[in-house]
């Protein structure tokens, strides 16, 4: 992605891997909260107080009926102060501060927002107010549930309308306690390491349970409905994919990081458990969950070692010596463009109009020797994080980040007879966005001026070549943006397939090379059957300060820009089925050295992550092997 680097999923609470992030869980409490309380989607601005001019706290109720919610934050979002206060609420039993027992208070974390809810009825059970923030709420036979949660060690407070005469803690840890008064049953606790479970039965044989959880064991907890809109409560695994009850036999589905503890909360008919299809045996609690244990995954999963493998490599840039066939390639020739950022010189050294948008390109340009000639100037217009690179006569000039510059030339760098050719080779990023509607994204790649300097203006004939067939793509499959126009792309030499039996068989690191050079190898994956193992492909710095920018491409799908010298990013992900992981697999670099030499160092496979997954078979797509390109110029 132009400006920035291959991958483009920072900030996203599923990574490019597939992989939960705390954003992920984060976002899944939210979700169940948004999906389940229902009157929060339906509100209006109302009145709200609160003790501490360091919180904000701002009431919105819903619009049919009473419940109210009340979200506070600091006042100052970018603190990171942790504070206590208390917020006056209006409920069904009156105005007043909550938290109501003596010595606690609601704790704000920095950054961190509450939502507090009162007035609301679910199941059975009217709310008062609840000072913790809320994941879902189901009925399970004569149960009502409810799980609140907040970070460990605060304080939390629930009161609920009711005529309980019993109530029975399960967590010692979690410091509960209860009252009474006037049918409103306040219970009061700490936030364990943990859950806690609180039952609450009245005289009419209602029954509450009341799951307090901390935060780090809230995020594990997952209420999935079935088809048939039943909620079941699961703690403990790394993701739930689905949930079905069948009879006695609740089924889940999901996936596990390691070895873990599984609590169900789902209708008593429920006596036994499958995970991913295999019987987990559970037991029956005093509060009325079942508990288990799942497996994790094998963690000695054994990846190919690609710093042992032979390696194949080609020098690949033909394209630099005067000798090179380029009568295929297309004239750059025209005297004027449509695009709106016109050049300084003629003619026109743009490559979309010539056909060519995406990935390397390469201009050459012949001219006649001249006494006058003492340099060349190039100016160029490439986007960031692209590079270029200038041979004369098949002598290397320089390799240019910036987009100017001019090289001094001698009388001995030029033909005594004969054409003098200029060979330039542009890596781009590709093109810009139009984010502020400027027609930015029309900004041209290729050369807004190349001129020779001397008193006598001597002309340049120029021909360009992009991706072999331009705008006709010669590969439907793997789509217009896979291929750009270095010389191994456009002769196919990163297609699976490809017959590279007489090429130099070397190890990486490798050795310093010029110009572009290419490296294939392949390799084998049997990652076990039911595990969820991302893979990427990590490019090591070698020694020294040289830069280069290598393309990467796997079974001929590229999945990845390297630039040694920007950075950040050194691994790039392959997802599966792309990748080939119960076969073999072959992986293709092209390198283009921006300095003289550079050396491309260790490549390695490596792993995300290791799962094992309740995820469906994912199937090898569609990779075209390797197919004669004689038109390959």
């Amino acid at each position: 992605h132009l400006a920035v680097y291959t991958s483009y999923d920072y900030g996203s609470p599923i990574t490019e891997a597939g992989l939960m992030t705390p954003k992920a869980y984060e976002i899944k409490l939210q979700g169940a909260f948004l999906r389940d309380v229902k009157p929060f989607v339906t509100t209006t601005n109302t009145t709200a107080e609160v003790d501490n001019d360091a919180i904000r706290v701002d009431g919105i109720k819903d619009i049919s009926s009473d419940t109210t919610f009340y979200i506070v934050q600091h006042a100052f979002t970018n603190t990171t102060n942790v504070d206590k206060f208390h917020v006056t609420v209006d409920t069904n039993d009156g105005k007043f501060a909550v938290p109501r027992k003596s010595g606690t208070a609601i704790t704000l974390n920095g950054r961190d927002a509450k939502i507090i809810t009162t007035s609301y009825d679910f199941g059975s059970q009217h709310l008062l107010y609840a000072t913790s923030d809320i994941f879902t709420h189901t009925q399970q036979d004569a149960r009502d549930v409810l799980l609140v949660y907040a970070y460990e060690g605060e304080d939390g407070e629930v009161a609920i309308t009711s005529t309980a005469n019993k109530v029975q803690a399960y967590e010692t840890s979690a410091s509960v306690s209860s009252s009474l008064t006037k049918n409103v049953l306040q219970i009061n606790y700490k936030y364990p390491h943990g859950s806690a479970f609180i039952s609450a039965t009245g005289k009419n044989g209602k029954e509450l349970l009341l799951i307090v959880s901390g935060y780090d064991t809230a995020i594990k907890w997952w209420a999935p409905q079935t088809s048939k809109g039943e909620t079941v409560l699961i703690s403990g695994p790394y993701l739930v994919r689905s949930a079905e009850i069948n009879g006695k036999r609740l089924a889940l589905t999901g996936d596990t990081d390691a070895t873990t503890d599984l609590e169900v909360v789902v209708s008593s008919t429920v006596k036994q458990v499958t995970w991913n299809g295999v019987n987990v045996a559970v037991k029956s609690t005093k509060y009325g969950t079942l508990t288990g244990k799942i497996s994790g995954p094998n963690k000695n999963i054994k990846l190919p070692d690609l710093t042992k493998s032979t390696w194949k490599y080609s020098p690949a840039s033909p394209e630099t010596t005067n000798d090179f066939d380029d009568s295929k390639w297309v004239a750059a020739d025209h005297k004027t463009t449509t695009n709106p950022f016109p050049p300084a010189s003629l003619p026109v050294l743009y490559s979309d109009d010539y056909g060519y948008h995406t990935g390397s390109l390469w201009f050459r340009g012949k001219f006649n020797s001249s006494s006058d000639i003492s340099g060349i100037k190039v100016n160029a217009t490439m986007g960031a994080g692209s590079a270029w690179v200038a041979w004369l006569n098949g002598k290397y000039l320089g390799g240019e980040t910036d987009i100017v510059k001019e090289f001094s030339i001698k009388a001995s760098d030029l033909e005594k007879s004969g054409d003098n050719v200029l060979s330039l080779l542009m890596w781009t990023t590709g093109h810009e966005e139009d984010w502020n509607v400027n027609d930015q994204y029309k900004t041209p790649r290729g050369f807004t001026e190349v001129s020779l300097t001397g008193s006598k203006k001597t002309p340049i004939s120029w021909k360009v070549q992009g991706n072999l067939g331009g705008e006709d793509i010669v590969d439907s499959v793997r789509g217009a943006l896979n291929e750009g126009g270095l010389y191994g792309e456009r002769m196919g030499w990163h297609l699976p397939g490809y017959p590279d039996q007489n090429w130099k068989k070397v190890s990486l690191p490798d050795t310093k090379r010029s110009g572009v050079s290419w490296y294939r190898t392949t390799f084998d994956l049997n990652i076990p059957k039911n595990h969820d193992v991302p893979l990427g492909i990590r490019f090591k710095e070698s020694s020294g300060t040289e830069r280069l920018r290598a393309l990467l491409f796997i079974n001929g799908w590229q999945f990845g820009k390297f630039a040694n010298d920007l950075g950040p990013q050194t691994l790039f992900y392959v997802p599966e089925g792309i990748l080939n992981h119960h076969g073999e697999n072959t992986i293709a670099i092209g390198v283009v050295a921006v300095d003289k030499e550079v050396t491309l160092g260790e490549v390695t496979i490596e792993p995300y992550g290791k799962l094992l997954s309740g995820k469906p078979t994912v199937s090898v797509v569609n990779s075209p092997t390797y197919a004669s390109r004689k038109s390959g110029h």
